[in-house]
């Protein structure tokens, strides 16, 4: 099929790999106005390693990203046999810098394949677990810590996202939380006080980043 929209359109392009049955392993592709979207929208990218087509029983990988004007583009696909540290090098493409979702695997493959390249968590695949990991914890008290949290990760100063961060864990009693504990960990990736010396194409953003979610739907 991918040799056949090849004929018709040159600019296309795909990679496959094959296992040592000779069957097909890894496959990415990328048309035309993808390739030049990305030439020029390319700098920061969202790489969607969450979806699994349930036909072939395999992970669909997507990277998209944001034009001049802040709509989703769609830059490209792989279909993985696994989600795996060596599937994840293969198919990654360095940009300045990459959003992706909590994965230890996909966060070595970049760290291996993309040494320059900032990794950076979305926020929004961050933002839609909270209801699961705080609401019963939080009760009543939860849509107060919630806009706190929106209000940290908006500061501009470092510091004063530390100190805001102890505040409202001693404020809501998060002190031995797991999943406070583990956003604090990563925060550096994730937390804008952190990752406004990156460009971001605005992917960072709660709106545009629950635009670009919604947009994958389309692909």
């Amino acid at each position: 099929m991918y040799r056949n929209i090849k004929e018709k359109d040159p600019n296309f392009k795909f990679e496959c790999t094959v296992d040592s049955n000779n069957r097909l392993e890894n496959i990415a592709w990328s048309y035309a106005s993808s390739i030049q979207a990305y030439e020029i929208f390319g700098d920061a990218v969202f790489f969607y390693a969450t979806h699994r087509l349930t036909a072939l029983d395999m992970p669909l990988e997507i990277w998209v990203g944001v034009n001049n004007y802040g709509v989703p583009c769609f830059f490209g696909c792989a279909l993985l046999r696994e989600e795996n540290l060596r599937s994840f090098s293969w198919a990654l493409k360095a940009p300045q810098t990459i959003l992706t979702d909590q994965n230890m695997c996909l966060k070595e493959a970049i760290a291996m394949e993309m040494p320059a390249t900032k990794h950076a968590l979305s926020v929004w695949m961050i933002v839609v677990k909270f209801p699961s990991w705080f609401n019963a914890v939080l009760g009543e008290h939860y849509n107060e810590w919630n806009a706190e949290f929106f209000r940290l990760y908006n500061l501009e100063s470092i510091e004063d996202f530390e100190l805001g961060w102890r505040d409202m864990v001693n404020s809501f009693g998060l002190h031995t939380n797991r999943h406070i504990a583990n956003l604090f960990a990563l925060r550096m990736q994730w937390a804008l006080p952190y990752l406004r010396s990156n460009f971001l194409a605005g992917m960072t953003t709660i709106v545009h980043s629950k635009q670009l979610m919604l947009s994958l739907k389309d692909f």
